[in-house]
């Protein structure tokens, strides 16, 4: 599915002496249309520019001098761990770098699902000025708020004829014209006072001009997420036996076994270990997330790989949706959750006597189909 991006301004109607208030001829920004969520359109993107998102795409020798984005979280520390392994080099100028690291939601994170902007064709706008400017005087208008006021401005035609030299001034390629809720109202009123019936699209996705155009310059270079880079640089694959050690450690009231534990987790190969980096995570950071070192630029990254928020609990379905989604619902993994599930249940019945919990069953949602997730 392809994705089309259109421009659109944001403009203010029969306001402060104007019928209508232009901005900056930049101040323009991409809007999208269609039905696909921020996570889709940013794979969408990343696929196009050729954006290596996976450790198998990656050829560590080949990464040579690397240049950070500011919005890029890898820890430098374990660039330093092994740059003499794979002769690795940080450098401040893209210019001179072999590979670009960006953030793995450098896309998502910059997309605005906007509920207050309401989208008129540039043409449709026009049409109603111009019909305005030629018409006679207008009687007034019931819908419009402050009738008297906006009746006067609206049969001003200087006023009117100097909307629509302001329209013109706008760049050719900006299909629409944004108007805010009240001057949805205003624009509305107008056009159905003079038979006009005009269409608008709202809750839209809007992305900034300098997110998605630096992102299409990426074309032709070697560029990988933060993540990619993250399953390279961690040192191993976290096991069992080391789950459950960490486990330990984080079911402890010692800080320093704590401390130990949230390290463990953040230096360990987050690809290769996430069906574990999930129950983990789901049982202690609700619980931990205010220890000083899940501050730290390396557990940052581990949450920000794991697609978490920083300022929340993670949910049981939160870490079965992740699981399934990225192929790592196993039977190891399910059998952990139902352990925690049916401790958790029996804890909030342990005042029945007579009510005992022997299992639960974990079962994938019929309509649930993944549409939109990693």
């Amino acid at each position: 599915m392809e994705i089309e991006f259109k421009k659109y301004m944001h403009c203010v109607l029969l306001q402060n002496e104007a019928v209508l208030h232009v901005p900056e001829k930049d101040s323009w920004a991409y809007v999208y249309f269609g039905k696909m969520d921020e996570r889709s359109i940013q794979h969408k993107i990343f696929s196009d520019v050729g954006i290596k998102m996976t450790s198998s795409e990656i050829q560590p020798s080949t990464l040579g001098k690397i240049f950070f984005t500011k919005s890029a979280n890898v820890p430098r520390y374990k660039v330093r761990e092994v740059k003499d392994k794979y002769n690795l080099a940080v450098v401040r100028d893209s210019s001179k770098a072999d590979t670009i690291v960006i953030s793995k939601n450098e896309i998502q994170e910059n997309i605005q699902h906007s509920w207050g902007a309401y989208l008129y064709h540039r043409n449709t706008v026009k049409e109603v000025l111009e019909a305005l400017y030629a018409s006679p005087a207008l009687p007034s208008i019931p819908r419009l708020r402050y009738n008297t006021y906006h009746s006067e401005m609206i049969n001003n035609k200087e006023l009117v004829k100097s909307a629509l030299d302001k329209l013109d001034t706008i760049p050719a390629d900006v299909e629409y014209i944004s108007f805010s809720y009240g001057c949805r109202d205003k624009f509305d009123a107008i056009s159905n006072g003079m038979g006009y019936t005009v269409e608008h699209k709202a809750n839209v996705k809007i992305i900034e001009p300098s997110v998605y155009d630096g992102m299409i310059q990426y074309k032709g270079k070697n560029v990988i997420t933060d993540s990619a880079l993250q399953s390279i640089l961690g040192s191993s694959e976290m096991e069992h036996e080391n789950y459950v050690f960490i486990d330990q450690l984080l079911n402890s009231h010692d800080p320093g076994n704590i401390e130990l534990g949230l390290t463990l987790m953040a230096n360990c190969n987050f690809e290769e270990s996430q069906h574990y980096l999930l129950i983990l995570l789901g049982d202690y950071y609700n619980r931990h997330r205010h220890v000083k070192y899940c501050h730290s630029v390396a557990f940052k990254s581990l949450i920000d790989f794991m697609d978490f928020n920083r300022y929340s609990s993670v949910t049981i379905d939160r870490i079965l949706e992740k699981a399934d989604s990225i192929g790592k619902l196993t039977n190891d993994i399910i059998k952990l959750v139902e352990s925690r599930v049916t401790e958790d249940i029996q804890r909030s019945i342990r005042n029945y006597r007579w009510v005992k919990i022997t299992g639960i069953k974990i079962e994938k949602p019929q309509n649930d189909t993944n549409e939109g997730r990693d």
